[in-house]
């Protein structure tokens, strides 16, 4: 499989995820404003995931070992995957009190 072709597979599971995530909130009687600000964050921090891979191109270029510079952006990936479902868990959290008040 090529590198275009696995970007697309990604593209189409994680469209599925955000399709189900809206789905259980819908379930939850969450209005489209409450699912938006959910989707929000998700699509903040894809836009920082997207920024941070951007920033590896060209680093083959005159380096002869570019791993260190992956390693770096691979780890900041993760604390930001692990900070968005935080922060999904806290507004999904946060909006299921509301609506219990």
């Amino acid at each position: 499989m090529n590198s275009d072709d696995n970007t697309l597979k990604i593209a189409k599971e994680r469209d599925e995820i955000k399709v189900k995530m809206v789905e259980k909130l819908k379930a939850l009687n969450f209005n489209d404003d409450e699912i938006k600000s959910v989707l929000k964050i998700i699509f903040i921090t894809e836009g920082k995931i997207e920024a941070l891979k951007s920033s590896l191109i060209g680093t083959n270029i005159n380096n002869d070992d570019p791993t260190p510079a992956m390693a770096t952006v691979l780890s900041q990936i993760k604390e930001l995957q692990i900070k968005m479902a935080q922060d999904i868990k806290d507004r999904i959290n946060e909006i299921l009190l509301k609506k219990k008040s």
